[in-house]
């Protein structure tokens, strides 16, 4: 790979990554973007990437071109002015690492200079009014884009790995503002050396990235899912969180049929799935999913209707031999199973009462296969949003487990458990910390004392104290749970900033305001150290400098990257509560500077967050966090 052989004017930086920063550049051959890529270390000093290399003499319209990877030897004071364009003080710190070095190889990957991101297009977009038809042509246009550019990837067997908005780039036009056809997949470089963690993590990412971190098309379809969803449904920012937690759970119904593309709610479902075995598995079948005639469509449909027809009445238990009902019935589960994959949930209902039927006909008294066949039908019923039905059947099966297994067993607390989300899904936080309350009982008399289920009890159990103003107990839970997730956590982990989060909010509701912000400053360090390392006088974390430019003791340039507020979405949460702390003690110029750290961009007096309405009572992000 040889050197450039024409000099370059620096434009300006277009972004940044742990290790590396992209600039906007001009030569006599025209425009272009330019990434480069240092080594983590002076001792690692032959800077390497992976997957770009790839894309070498590729050609796609809808994947932004490489023109050429090099190594390239730099002055080191010239590289330093370079990286002065950049905001991402990681890389900056990284510079410094070389001390007395005056020269330093670094990898360059030139690309084609695109247009404004899909992010961009996405904030500025948003209507209050109904999406007209031009638009919605437009919105499957994109949709289409982003399609073709994953199948040629695919097609090469290359995982994109990063699918966000922010790396999906409108075509550059001269015209200031204009969003250009097609656009084009990019930032698909993964830098090969630094730790799995370097990897960013955000809101985007598949789960079993974040458990092993192996990217596959299966993962860039549920980017992909989530990404349709955001393009289609017309949300803001903070609508974009509550509604991509839904989605994440199988909650489909608030998302809205479209004009153009068929069967969005089912696509987005199933492209989201938490198991990519679940999924679509190819980037074809979704893109025939969505865009598949009408008539196919129906047709599709009619099919499934008429199999559903026919296995009904081969299953309908209208033969007088018991034993012949008995076995009908494992198939009927079977079968009942497979639509819960299709979401076909208008014939489980009835189909499932019927294995009930059989169940009970067939045996005597209450048993543990009538207890998993009440469980798979309240799911159901929570899947279409009707929890008080899925409250109904679930007391039966908590009865049941109660008189077959005993009180004291996990499947009794995990049945608890269920019956705590569905009463407070109706709004009935009374009951719901009554399950929830006994859950924790039982767990307390079947566990050891330190183990963190009681811990994650703990914190449900706070939440629903949280929701019933019983302030003094919820504070009293969640000092609880902190005291063993701090004892068998590391510092770092997301629980144990969840429940400080948590905990400083019920301090707020109780108007003890100082020790709020204390814990709102301890989880900004710890996630500072994590991101930059330890705190000292030329790193400091932002609420330090806030208190700094209170005091009009400081003028420094600082931002909190995009690499730490993806890898730990709980920290925009943070710096939006102690904002409205600040404001709150009349500090109005702390909070404007931290209200600019988080990823809304302006947050006026009257339209600041109040932390007793932002504390984070996710049940499931908290039993599924990774014990580190």
């Amino acid at each position: 790979m040889s050197n450039p052989g024409t000099p370059w004017e620096f434009l300006g930086s277009t972004g940044n990554t742990s290790h590396s920063s992209t600039f906007k550049i001009y030569n006599n051959e025209g425009f272009f973007a330019l990434k480069i890529i240092l080594p983590p270390s002076p001792e690692q000093s032959d800077p390497q990437v992976v997957q770009c290399p790839l894309m070498w003499g590729k050609s796609h319209s809808n994947v932004v071109k490489v023109y050429e990877i090099f190594s390239h030897t730099w002055n080191t004071a010239e590289l330093e002015g370079i990286f002065s364009y950049a905001g991402g003080k990681n890389v900056k710190k990284l510079l410094k690492k070389y001390g007395s070095q005056t020269e330093l190889e670094t990898m360059c990957i030139r690309t084609e200079l695109c247009g404004p991101s899909l992010r961009y297009w996405l904030n500025n977009s948003i209507t209050k009014s109904e999406v007209t038809f031009d638009t919605a042509k437009l919105q499957a246009q994109i949709v289409r884009d982003i399609i073709s550019g994953l199948k040629f990837l695919h097609s090469k067997k290359i995982v994109h790995g990063n699918l966000t908005p922010e790396n999906i780039l409108f075509t550059r036009s001269d015209i200031r503002g204009d969003f250009q056809l097609p656009v084009k997949l990019g930032d698909n470089v993964f830098e090969s050396y630094g730790s799995k963690s370097d990897r960013i993590m955000n809101e985007y990412t598949a789960p079993e990235i974040i458990i092993n971190y192996v990217p596959s098309t299966q993962s860039d379809v549920y980017s992909l899912g989530l990404i349709i969803c955001e393009i289609l449904e017309n949300i803001t920012p903070l609508e974009r969180k509550a509604k991509f937690l839904d989605v994440k759970k199988g909650i489909i119904l608030s998302i809205r049929e479209h004009p153009v593309l068929n069967d969005v709610p089912r696509v987005i479902h199933r492209a989201t799935r938490y198991s990519k075995l679940n999924r679509y598995q190819s980037i074809y079948e979704l893109e025939l999913a969505l865009f598949e005639t009408m008539d196919a469509d129906k047709s599709e449909k009619d099919e499934d209707k008429v199999l559903l027809q026919s296995l009904t009445s081969k299953l309908t238990l209208t033969t007088p031999e018991p034993i012949l009902r008995e076995s009908l019935a494992p198939c009927l589960h079977h079968v009942i199973v497979q639509f819960v994959e299709k979401t076909w949930y208008e014939a489980i209902v009835p189909m499932r009462k019927m294995n009930m039927e059989t169940l009970t006909s067939t045996k005597y008294g209450p048993n543990e296969d009538q207890a998993t066949v009440l469980t798979v039908l309240a799911s159901v019923y929570r899947e279409q949003n009707h929890p008080q039905e899925a409250v109904n059947l679930l007391k039966d099966v908590f009865a049941i487990k109660e008189h077959t297994q005993g009180k004291y067993n996990l499947s009794v607390a995990a049945t608890l458990n269920d019956l705590y989300k569905m009463y407070a899904a109706c709004g009935n936080y009374i009951d719901a910390k009554s399950s929830c309350k006994t859950a924790l009982d039982i767990l307390e008399v079947i566990l050891d004392k330190n183990d963190l289920k009681i811990a994650d009890q703990l914190n449900r159990l706070a939440n629903m104290d949280l929701l019933l103003d019983k302030y003094d107990e919820a504070e009293m839970h969640y000092n609880r749970a902190l005291k063993m997730y701090s004892s068998k956590l590391k510092p770092f982990n997301v629980r144990i900033a969840k429940t400080k989060n948590n905990l400083a909010s019920c301090y707020v509701a109780q108007e003890k305001f100082k020790e709020a912000e204390i814990l709102y400053k301890e989880i900004l360090t710890r996630e500072s150290e994590r991101g930059f390392g330890h705190i000292e006088d030329d790193h400091q974390s932002v609420w330090q400098i806030a208190d700094q430019i209170e005091e009009n003791e400081t003028t420094q340039d600082f931002h909190f990257t995009e690499e730490l507020l993806y890898h730990a979405p709980q920290v925009t949460k943070v710096l939006q509560n102690l904002a409205w702390l600040y404001r709150h003690q009349g500090k109005v110029k702390a909070a404007k500077f931290i209200e600019q750290q988080t990823t809304i961009t302006s947050l006026d007096d009257n339209n600041a967050v109040n932390p007793k309405f932002t504390k984070t009572c996710n049940d499931d992000q908290n039993n599924n966090a990774t014990t580190n």
